[in-house]
């Protein structure tokens, strides 16, 4: 019996990391390969709430960042009070192609 499912990659978030604070995601594919590992956070703690890849690749990010703005690639968002929450896309490779708080 073949298996004609089509693989799809894994995309993984750890945020809070206890020594920095900074949030790491990581895409790692169908045959367990990082494809890539990006950092992302402040001096404040970031919170991961989901992470999601979709059928092209592209990985979907929501959380939460404390106390001060968050800079994802060339995006800033500004932070407006205690906690903020965002949600960013980036594509296959890492790279971020929008993000919303």
């Amino acid at each position: 019996m073949e298996n004609n499912q089509e693989q799809q990659s894994v995309a993984l978030a750890m945020m809070d990391n206890a020594s920095d604070n900074t949030s790491t995601t990581t895409k790692a594919n169908p045959k367990v390969t990082v494809d890539f590992a990006k950092n992302f956070g402040g001096e404040f703690s970031d919170d991961g709430f989901g992470v999601d890849v979709d059928k092209e690749g592209n990985i979907y990010l929501a959380g939460a960042f404390s106390f001060e703005d968050i800079t994802l690639d060339d995006i800033k968002l500004e932070n407006s009070g205690s906690s903020d929450a965002f949600v960013v896309k980036l594509d296959k490779t890492g790279k971020v192609i929008w993000a919303e708080k």
